[in-house]
């Protein structure tokens, strides 16, 4: 019997033990009026940075004959400098198109700068770069390129795309791309057909 009554002492006990600690937990812990803010890490800003070059030439048929079209994309350190989202600096684009004929001799040659798309972009893209200028297909009469002013940030989407056309007399037209490219084959064969 006394083993019994010590038993039960020791159960109760450990129970009052536990009653003890859950109230304990359970009880509202004083509030402070201190407000720990961890102190963020200053991004640090990279050097002005120029973007990679390209070149590219390739053979069109055009109003029955040949013609070579070169366009040329070179970073230029003296044009004002150009920003991504995160406020890094780069150095502007200077893009050279040149459509040369089957002799040679020059049909149309011009070097662009962002400046000559100032009039059709948006003020998002005001501060980003001349992207590029690409050869796109012969629409027509006229040569279509295909052009871009935004972000420098070479994992970044963000721009403006643009049309540049050029006639069969070397006119120079600019207008904002306002057709997205997200059609399928079909949708195209259609609208090529007329349907």
């Amino acid at each position: 019997m006394k083993k019994t009554n010590c038993i039960k002492k020791v159960i109760r006990c450990a129970a009052l033990c536990a009653a003890a600690l859950l109230v304990a937990s359970c009880a509202e812990k004083p509030k402070s009026d201190n407000i720990i803010v961890h102190k963020r890490a200053k991004v640090q800003k990279k050097q002005t940075q120029a973007m990679s070059g390209y070149e590219d030439k390739r053979n069109v048929e055009w109003l029955g004959a040949t013609y070579k079209v070169c366009v040329e994309r070179k970073s230029d350190n003296t044009l004002p400098l150009t920003y991504d989202e995160q406020g890094n600096s780069y150095y502007d684009n200077r893009i050279s198109v040149r459509v040369l004929r089957s002799d040679g001799s020059v049909f149309f040659e011009r070097t662009f700068l962002k400046t000559d798309f100032t009039q059709y972009i948006s003020d998002t893209y005001s501060k980003g770069a001349l992207l590029g200028v690409v050869f796109d297909c012969v629409d027509g009469d006229a040569l279509r390129f295909a052009a871009s002013v935004g972000s420098p940030d070479k994992m970044s989407d963000e721009y403006e795309p643009l049309v540049v056309k050029v006639s069969r007399l070397g006119a120079l037209s600019v207008a904002k791309d306002t057709k997205l490219d997200t059609a399928s084959e079909d949708e195209l064969e259609d609208e090529d057909d007329g349907v």
